[in-house]
């Protein structure tokens, strides 16, 4: 008698062990995986803001009078949205630009008090409220913080956007100095009393 061993697939226990591993080994590196994706969100609209930020000094250096885009003359109010001007006039790339999490770009001109050429050029945006620390601790100068940014643009201040985001900004310094109105670390840029202040 000759016995024959036929071919035959994996058994249920064999499956079973095979899931677990598989099971144990994702539940090890999937929070790490999460974490680096995140960070890696976080780091590009970091860019995103540094990218729009070196078209608006770009535009500022271009200019015959030095502006910020938009500009109204001394004026820190803008006469048109900074961002579509930047778009217009070929200095950045995107007409509506949205972070990693599909939230609008909001480009303002801010007035520093006391100083001759006041105005700085301010990005907005709104950053997950667990990613914040990582986003204020990656831009020069700005941060997630009220005292810093002031209030939420209107662009941005819906209850569908704002859910579980928090109202982040960064500030951009006139060319010509390098720093923002002499604001040089360890100050910062802070609003106090609607205003915003060096400290």
């Amino acid at each position: 008698m000759q016995l024959t061993h036929s071919p035959r697939g994996f058994t249920l226990m064999e499956l079973g062990v095979v899931i677990a591993i598989t099971a144990i080994l994702s539940a090890a590196f999937l929070p790490d995986f999460l974490e680096a994706a995140r960070t890696r969100m976080t780091e590009r609209a970091v860019e995103d803001v540094a990218l729009i930020h070196d078209a608006a000094t770009f535009f500022y250096v271009k200019q015959l009078d030095p502006v910020w885009p938009a500009q109204a003359g001394a004026s820190c109010s803008p006469a048109a949205d900074p961002l579509q001007t930047l778009f217009a006039g070929g200095y950045y790339g995107r007409s509506a630009p949205t972070n990693p999490w599909a939230r609008p770009y909001v480009a303002s001109l801010e007035q520093l008090p006391g100083t001759v050429d006041g105005c700085l050029f301010k990005v907005s945006t709104l950053i997950p409220d667990q990613l914040t620390g990582y986003f204020s601790g990656r831009v020069k100068q700005g941060g997630c913080d009220r005292s810093i940014c002031g209030t939420t643009p209107a662009a941005l201040n819906t209850p569908a956007l704002t859910a579980g985001f928090t109202h982040c900004c960064a500030f951009a310094a006139r060319p010509s100095t390098g720093v923002v109105a002499g604001c040089l670390p360890p100050r910062k840029l802070v609003y106090a009393a609607g205003q915003l202040r060096c400290q």
